[in-house]
């Protein structure tokens, strides 16, 4: 087995990867959070672009998305599944790190 293979099993064994994943499959069947979290998503990548652009409504667009998400938030599963997706995406962002910082040394 090699090392790619071990931290792909290690990962899909992760207990907070499973929660994700559960949690994952019971929103989907929720067609009211499916739509609360994809207004969220839309709020964010408006917001995300007035930022880029320095547009003058950006205020505006993150008042907006600050709003849905503690909306969202409200929700037990919804507020599990976000703070999930945010400690796996640090993980994941770790994880790339060391992964780049080896490659990284095969060329020094």
């Amino acid at each position: 087995m090699t090392a790619i293979d071990r931290l792909i099993e290690s990962l899909q064994n992760d207990p907070t990867v499973r929660r994700f994943q559960e949690l994952e499959r019971i929103i989907d069947q929720d067609m009211n959070l499916q739509q609360q979290y994809n207004e969220l998503l839309d709020a964010q990548k408006i917001m995300v672009q007035r930022q880029v652009k320095k547009h003058p409504q950006y205020n505006d667009a993150k008042e907006t998305y600050q709003l849905l998400r503690e909306q969202l938030m409200q929700h037990v599963l919804m507020s599990e599944y976000l703070d999930l997706l945010e400690q796996i995406n640090g993980d994941l962002k770790w994880i790339q790190e060391i992964i780049e910082s080896e490659i990284s040394k095969d060329f020094d």
